[in-house]
């Protein structure tokens, strides 16, 4: 699960990708640890 610090980034970088490249932007996807829910303290975003 992600961290709310992870959410607000996530939530920011989607934002700025999509204002620079608007309907270009199929999807934004999440790989790894923090997608399979699996993540630890050692794991990064």
């Amino acid at each position: 699960m992600l961290q709310k610090n992870e959410e607000q980034a996530l939530k920011h970088f989607k934002t700025a990708v999509t204002q620079q490249f608007g309907s270009e932007i199929l999807n934004i996807r999440l790989f790894g640890s923090k997608a399979r829910g699996d993540s630890n303290a050692k794991s990064e975003l």
